[in-house]
C-alpha cells in the first residue's frame, strides 16, 4: 500500500472517530409527532383489573386493608387488598364505607396491580341468594 493511501485510510479514520458522538446526538431522520400526518402511539393502557370472589378473612380499618379469601378451602387463596379513598363500597346494592365490611361476608373485589400492591377499585358485599345466583 503506497504511503497516500496509508495516509488517507489513517485520516478518514481519525476524523470517523471524532466525529461519532456527534452523529449519535443527531434525531433520526423523519417526521416529529404533532406534525400534520404523523400518528401519535397510543397512550400507556390502564393497569389491568382482576377480581376476587369469596369470604372476608380480615378487615383492618388502621391499615384500610380488606383480607379476601376465595378457592375450595378459602383460607389458601387469600389477598390483601388496599382500600383507598376513591374505592367504591357497596353493602346491600347502597354506597357504604370501610366500617361496614364484617368479617365472614361474601364479597366480590375489582382491584388493580399499582407498583407491586393490590388496591381495590370496588368492593360489592354479596348476600346469600346473590351469590348463588352467580354459580
Amino acid at each position: 500500500m503506497s504511503r497516500y493511501t496509508k495516509t488517507l485510510v489513517a485520516s478518514v479514520t481519525l476524523l470517523a472517530a471524532a466525529a461519532a458522538p456527534a452523529w449519535a446526538q443527531v434525531p433520526p431522520p423523519g417526521p416529529t409527532p404533532g406534525t400534520p400526518g404523523v400518528q401519535t402511539p397510543p397512550p400507556a393502557a390502564p393497569p389491568a383489573a382482576h377480581v376476587v370472589e369469596g369470604k372476608v378473612r380480615h378487615v383492618d380499618p388502621v391499615a384500610r386493608t380488606v383480607s379476601v379469601g376465595s378457592g375450595w378451602l378459602g383460607f389458601l387463596f387469600s389477598r390483601t387488598l388496599e382500600v383507598g379513598p376513591d374505592t367504591q363500597i357497596t353493602v346491600a346494592g347502597k354506597d357504604s364505607s370501610l366500617a361496614a365490611i364484617q368479617e365472614g361476608a361474601k364479597v366480590r373485589a375489582a382491584y388493580e396491580s399499582r407498583a407491586g400492591r393490590m388496591v381495590a377499585t370496588r368492593i360489592e358485599v354479596l348476600s346469600s341468594e346473590s351469590l348463588s345466583q352467580l354459580r
